[in-house]
């Protein structure tokens, strides 16, 4: 059914029983239409054979399934993109096609809706682990509020982070063009002109989850991209250069103090883990 072979690791291949012992006979069905059903043919004939097989594993990743989505839950909107200034080096808001995309594979999600969906991830995980017999592997109790504020999904054709944003109402889902991987019937309604088939499928329309945020928050970095983020946003370049005059400064104290580049290497060597 599908094979990859990511670069200094095994060849991992993923084999699909089409008949035999314990699959009844009406539930019979062939790898090829199974490849199908995960990515239509006909809405994706542009797609590489390399390009392909790489969406292909995307529908085999581990995940659970929560929210089922209605019409009007789901929107795709552009994503925000960003062009350096070469007189003085500053980020601008651009929409230009050669613009570098500040929002990559990011997401937004109503309060609501990510209540919702962290309802149905519960039952449903909750129902999986009582099949499975592996009680102690239920990690998270029902709540009325989700006590995250992002998580790693998809969406049929749609992957990648989800983050709250609470000036959306309602129950509503707003993906990113960066985010559409390969076309579905429901993501391809959003084309010009719009796909008209109407059957909704679960196959397509569930929200599935692959991981939360993990609460409390781990050490971040500074990035180019981060730090582009924060002088669009009015930080000024005068405090990055201080905390590396900072940093710099308590590195040529800790060649003279033992506790302190002690104290310095284990918070670096945690931040790592």
């Amino acid at each position: 059914l599908l094979y990859s072979n990511p670069s200094c690791k095994t060849v991992v291949f993923r084999l699909f029983a089409e008949s035999g012992i314990g699959i009844r006979k009406c539930d019979e069905i062939t790898a090829p239409n199974v490849a199908a059903r995960c990515i239509p043919s006909t809405l994706n004939s542009g797609l590489s054979l390399t390009k392909y097989m790489k969406r292909m594993k995307l529908s085999f990743t581990s995940t659970v399934p929560s929210l089922i989505i209605k019409r009007g839950m789901l929107e795709v909107i552009p994503d925000i993109k960003a062009e350096v200034d070469d007189n003085d080096g500053y980020a601008r808001i651009s929409h230009t096609h050669e613009s570098l995309i500040m929002t990559d594979g990011c997401g937004l999600i109503s309060r609501e809706a990510l209540d919702e969906v962290y309802s149905r991830y519960t039952y449903n995980l909750e129902q999986r682990c009582i099949l499975l017999g592996k009680f102690n592997a239920i990690r998270y109790s029902a709540a009325s509020s989700c006590p995250f504020s992002s998580f790693q999904g998809r969406i049929g054709g749609i992957k990648g982070m989800f983050v709250v944003d609470d000036n959306l109402n309602g129950v509503k889902i707003q993906c990113r063009h960066s985010q559409l991987k390969y076309d579905v019937p429901m993501t391809k309604k959003f084309a010009i002109p719009p796909y008209e088939n109407d059957d909704d499928d679960t196959l397509y329309n569930t929200i599935e989850i692959k991981e939360w945020d993990t609460p409390p928050p781990h050490h971040a970095y500074l990035s180019q991209n981060t730090i582009q983020l924060l002088e669009e946003r009015g930080v000024p370049k005068e405090f990055f250069l201080s905390l590396a005059k900072k940093e710099i400064d308590e590195l040529n104290s800790a060649r003279e103090d033992y506790e302190l580049l002690m104290t310095k290497y284990k918070a670096r060597k945690c931040y790592r883990r």
